[in-house]
């Protein structure tokens, strides 16, 4: 008589058992690559405020002023030089694009006589290094980047970065680009330049104290307000020195910040330049 031999398949409890295993390690598995990416994502963002940082210093050593070609009264207007104001920007500049103009270039400008003709904003210049505002002379001396261009240090294309939830810049802010961080969508990295020797940590456009509220409204989602979230009761408490009550952050200096993993402005890990902003 023939013997049978076993079947050598698994029975319906061992797969069954094999696919609870696998299942169970990808449960286990899914939020630690999370974290992983996450964690990746946030130490680039802090490589690039670092880098933005050390091009900022760079810039202040050159001309002894923390950079941006427009005075903080003119941010969020059409600002004017020579009495000329700024065309082909597409609206009101912000202190984050004013950087890029600084660092990076895009500014440009006929004088004749010690005087502006024409004061204009072009894509073309960005990257090759700011222009000296210089209009007695013949030529204006270009200066060499201060900041090195990666491909994805600027806002897409060299267009306006569209905030979730809002239409562009909450219909505030121009063409000029902006630095932005290193998330997979990423966002503007704020750029906040104090009025040395003002008091009084922030106001909302007066520009009477070190730093002006208003320089954050085109990056605000419509539903959520710079500091009026979870973290900090309003925009002035994270504006403010932790450690020094009534004194601002960066007295004297500037601020640099990234949304940080949450991607909402105003929070505890917001990445900045002036390191943790928790309380």
């Amino acid at each position: 008589m023939r013997r049978r031999t076993a079947n050598p398949g698994f029975t319906l409890i061992e797969l069954l058992v094999v696919i609870f295993i696998i299942t169970l390690l990808i449960g286990l598995l899914i939020p630690v690559v999370s974290r992983v990416r996450s964690a990746a994502h946030a130490a680039d963002s802090k490589q690039t405020i670092s880098r933005l940082a050390s091009a900022i210093e760079s810039y202040y050593a050159e001309f002894r002023a923390y950079p941006g070609p427009f005075g903080n009264a003119q941010i969020g207007t059409t600002p004017a030089l020579g009495g000329v104001s700024l065309s082909g920007a597409g609206g009101a500049v912000t202190q984050s694009e004013s950087l890029v103009l600084a660092l990076v270039g895009g500014l440009d400008f006929v004088a004749s006589g010690g005087s502006v003709t024409s004061f204009t904003y072009d894509v073309q210049q960005v990257g090759q290094g700011p222009k000296a505002l210089n209009f007695l002379a013949a030529t204006s001396k270009r200066y060499k980047p201060f900041f090195v261009l990666n491909t994805s240090d600027l806002s897409s294309s060299y267009e306006i970065v569209t905030l979730p939830g809002t239409n562009k810049l909450n219909g505030l802010g121009s063409d000029i680009p902006e630095f932005v961080d290193r998330y997979p969508e990423p966002l503007p990295v704020l750029y906040l330049r104090a009025i040395p020797g003002n008091t009084g940590v922030s106001d909302s456009g007066n520009n009477t104290a070190q730093y002006n509220e208003n320089h954050l409204t085109p990056y605000l989602n419509l539903t959520q307000a710079f500091g009026g979230g979870k973290d900090f009761a309003s925009a002035a408490a994270y504006l403010t020195n932790p450690d020094l009550a009534g004194q601002p952050r960066q007295k004297d200096g500037y601020m640099l910040i990234s949304a940080g993993p949450d991607r909402l402005f105003g929070t505890n890990d917001d990445i900045c330049n002036f390191g943790n902003p928790k309380h």
